[in-house]
């Protein structure tokens, strides 16, 4: 599931250019990943970010992701600043390269 996420956020963050993305697009993009509809409202995308967000209850130690504010809806990976980083040194990586890169580094 947090692979997805990560997937997600990070297709978002490169498609949009935005830093934070709400959960309806995230939900959106997750079932795009997998082909399937999301059963559970999404309950479980929800579940997954707190689980790998500081400040939430849920949180278990490892953070892959930053909420804009608890309870705004609003996350971004944690890999987004090194991403964009990189991307505005314009210096000829591919987005799928960009995105093993930090898939690596966690």
């Amino acid at each position: 599931m947090k692979e997805d996420i990560t997937q997600a956020l990070m297709n978002l963050h490169d498609r949009t250019g935005k830093e934070w993305i709400d959960l309806k697009s995230i939900y959106e993009e997750v079932e795009k990943i997998r082909g399937v509809p999301n059963v559970n409202g999404g309950a479980s995308i929800r579940r997954t970010l707190e689980t790998h967000t500081k400040g939430f209850d849920a949180f278990e130690g490892t953070e892959l992701y930053i909420s804009f504010e608890k309870g705004s809806g609003l996350y971004k990976s944690c890999a987004y600043d090194r991403y964009k980083f990189i991307n505005n040194m314009n210096i000829g990586f591919h987005h799928s390269s960009l995105t093993i890169y930090f898939k690596n580094s966690h």
